[in-house]
């Protein structure tokens, strides 16, 4: 492997690193939506800003450490450099543009190491999209044969309201979770577009610039895709308390 392509796998896998190892120090924003379904109060796909900067001061540590593992000097000035840009995402897009300003000195590192930090991201919303809809999938299921069952004596307004809390929990986290992946969203195409005003871009950044516009495209998807299950669960929600009032 060439000195160039070292050096760029070595930012990926150090912000990667950095990234993983700040998620086992987040507390990952579930702990604000008890009651909610455990399979969306994973803490593998929610965010918690308030754990970046731990995150970030932890992860930075432990991927420093094995940067210097590193015998090229350059490589390991590189890696070392990634280190820290794991938590970026959590902070301002001005703050994001400036540390990788900061650590990266040119167009092409900026880029590769804001794809890097974006791609952490994009797993855990992909993630939390796939299990929303599975959920709510699940969720509609047994409101129905809940249903079948109020209308037959065999369950009551109490279960009812169950579901009630069960749906207002649910929607409270997909709600945080939109919002948080909508800060970082703001703050990845702040710091595209800061990085491609630098100045005139070679084919080799335009590239890695369409590889960033990809990434937020994803991002975007995933988060339109949870907000549909939130609407849908809010719709539920609603209908099921017109029933609960008609049964008073």
């Amino acid at each position: 492997m060439g000195v160039m392509n070292w050096s760029k796998t070595a930012v990926a896998v150090a912000v990667a690193l950095s990234l993983g190892l700040g998620g086992c120090v987040s507390n990952s924003g579930s702990s604000g939506s008890t009651g909610a379904d455990p399979r969306l109060a994973n803490d593998d796909f929610n965010v918690d800003e308030s754990s970046y900067a731990v995150a970030c001061g932890v992860g930075a540590l432990a991927v420093g450490g094995l940067c210097l593992l590193i015998a090229d000097s350059n490589n390991r000035a590189a890696c070392i450099a990634a280190a820290g840009a794991g938590c970026l995402a959590g902070m301002g897009g001005n703050a994001l543009l400036d540390n990788l300003r900061k650590d990266y000195h040119t167009e092409e590192q900026q880029l590769d190491a804001l794809a890097a930090t974006m791609e952490s991201n994009n797993a855990k919303a992909r993630s939390m999209a796939s299990a929303a809809k599975s959920v709510y999938a699940d969720d509609q299921a047994k409101l129905k044969n809940l249903e079948k069952q109020i209308k037959n004596g065999q369950a009551h307004k109490s279960d009812l309201q169950a579901t009630i809390a069960q749906y207002d929990a649910n929607i409270k986290l997909l709600q945080e979770n939109i919002d948080s992946h909508t800060k970082s969203l703001d703050s990845y195409k702040t710091a595209r577009n800061g990085i491609a005003k630098q100045g005139q871009l070679n084919d080799i950044e335009r590239k890695k610039l369409k590889e960033c516009d990809a990434r937020i495209a994803d991002l975007e998807k995933s988060i339109e895709s949870i907000r549909t299950v939130l609407a849908s669960y809010t719709e539920s929600r609603n209908s099921l308390n017109l029933q609960v009032e008609k049964m008073a």
